[in-house]
């Protein structure tokens, strides 16, 4: 028979038989499945910041009932006046859960934390919820992490009327989009951004003159700066151009490129160690731009024949072994690929100048015939979300986006999201965040350089018109800038000069609150 928690006396951080009339009660519920048996625990301690030393105060396994772990009684030993901060953790692996709460956060892990004051003579009924969303997100010590998302840890009692819930806790603040310096680049290069459990990842890869080349890493913090010391520059063969693609398979970050004619694969781990490889998973195939999604056991990104005039989706696995390739007959230039939670969808552009989707399985053995979305344009880019796909392109100038269902069937008329102006705007990318709402991103064609706009939708419609983020952001090419959704934020990372005519790595994040 599965217990619940131990009740907690503050002070002393024992046991204590009954709760007094100053009391927190703390309802536990979880969406790791009750059939694993997963331990949760509980850590005091009197501030947020004090959470990481202290050793779990108490413990329990499995569930009560469906969805929820248990409850516990936390009340002070002393003063009932007391501060007080806790951590409900819980993992789906086999690790230590005293992990939990160490930096960087184990994958398997995860962590809901509440910071708050004890109410005289009250007893404060409060729901924690860990959530799979959070599964290995790690936030600041000051937060906590909410359907996937970093928002204020504090609790103030006065908003749980009834009880205090996750919706209680006051979002985060999001100000003026700001430029981040992540990295030195030595001329053109293309930039690739992927997000993981730790923070995203941004990469360029840097050709020299006799075409070898180095791919170099940068984690960056939920704000968009760097986080830590940059990756040893890894080392990937000769080139003929700066193509390559950056994945995460849940452990670790993996590398595709072009040795010659070779396409190289290898999993490298933050510092720039190769973990796995390199090895070549075939001669037929050079792998191209733009996107290398994972689904949870495979990735799916756009292949060419050698002589570049087949287009094909092939799908991978972590091992580096590619499954069937579906070959795209009309492909002429391509889109991306991108992952729904159902399918793979390949965004392209057909020999008749329209542009098209096309569906993959989730285990690479099948694909849908080619749906067409829009007559007469170019540069067309796929993003998924659970009930479909947002489809973005350019057509005489001005960037459209239209929405898909599940089947890749259009369920609207085109939005034009781009400004009302003699300009012409390009090279079009689209998210969606887990607000439901969806970024737009596209570049103003200048003359050796790109400014950057970007304009936020919800439910298909526009509800912040694009404006350019931030005022000095300039791109040097459409295959530069790379994006990722991180919760309720999207990130950027782009190659370009913000600050003068030498071509860096930068990033920017935009969020509800930012001003473009």
């Amino acid at each position: 028979m599965k217990r619940s928690f131990t009740v907690v006396a503050v002070a002393a951080l024992g046991f204590a038989s009954c709760a007094p009339p100053t009391a927190i009660t703390v309802d536990v519920y979880t969406e790791v499945d009750c059939a694993s048996d997963a331990e949760v625990s509980l850590t005091v301690a009197p501030d947020l910041a004090s959470l990481a030393a202290r050793a779990p105060s108490s413990t329990t396994r499995g569930c009560v009932a469906p969805g929820r772990a248990g409850n516990v009684v936390i009340a002070p030993a002393d003063d009932r006046e007391k501060p007080l901060a806790f951590a409900i953790a819980t993992r789906v692996d086999e690790g230590s859960i005293e992990e939990c709460l160490t930096s960087p956060l184990p994958a398997g892990c995860i962590v809901a934390r509440r910071q708050l004051r004890f109410s005289p003579n009250q007893e404060l009924p409060m729901r924690v919820d860990l959530r799979l969303a959070c599964q290995g997100i790690e936030c600041p010590s000051e937060q906590t992490c909410v359907k996937g998302a970093c928002v204020a840890a504090e609790v103030e009692p006065s908003r749980c009327v009834g009880g205090c819930d996750e919706g209680t806790l006051p979002p985060l603040s999001c100000g003026p989009a700001e430029t981040h310096l992540i990295g030195t680049v030595e001329g053109t290069s293309s930039m690739q951004l992927v997000d993981t459990p730790s923070g995203p990842v941004a990469a360029w890869r840097i050709v020299q003159p006799d075409k070898s080349s180095t791919i170099h890493l940068q984690q960056l913090t939920v704000g968009g700066a760097p986080k830590s010391s940059p990756a040893a520059p890894i080392s990937a063969g000769q080139a003929d151009n700066y193509f390559f693609l950056l994945g995460y398979d849940g452990s670790s970050q993996v590398l595709v490129y072009q040795d010659v004619l070779t396409m190289m694969f290898q999993k490298v781990d933050l510092q720039g160690d190769v973990l796995a490889g390199p090895i070549s998973p075939t001669s037929m195939y050079r792998q191209q731009l733009r996107e290398m999604p994972w689904n949870g056991t495979r990735f799916a990104f756009w292949v060419s024949s050698v002589s570049a005039i087949e287009f094909s989706v092939a799908t991978m696995d972590p091992s580096g072994v590619l499954g069937p390739a579906h070959v795209i007959s009309q492909a002429t230039a391509l889109g991306n690929v991108a992952w729904n939670g159902t399918s793979f969808g390949a965004s392209w552009r057909g020999a008749d100048g329209n542009c098209y989707v096309t569906l993959v399985s989730a285990d690479g053995t099948s694909s849908e015939p080619e749906k067409l979305v829009a007559p007469s344009c170019s540069s067309p880019h796929l993003s998924g979300h659970p009930q479909g796909w947002n489809y973005v392109y350019e057509v005489g100038g001005r960037i459209e986006y239209v929405q898909l269902d599940g089947q890749g069937d259009t369920t609207m008329p085109p939005v034009v999201v781009s400004p009302q102006s003699m300009s012409m705007f390009q090279v079009p990318r689209s998210v969606s965040l887990t607000t439901g709402k969806t970024w737009v991103i596209f570049a103003e064609e200048l003359n050796q350089y790109r400014e950057m706009y970007a304009a936020l939708l919800e439910g298909g419609d526009v509800v912040r018109p694009a404006a350019r983020w931030p005022g000095d952001a300039l791109v040097l090419g459409g295959n530069d800038y790379a994006i990722a959704a991180r919760a309720d934020r999207v990130h950027i990372a782009y190659v370009g000069y913000p600050t003068g005519m030498t071509s860096d790595a930068y990033s920017t994040v935009l969020c509800d609150g930012s001003a473009p």
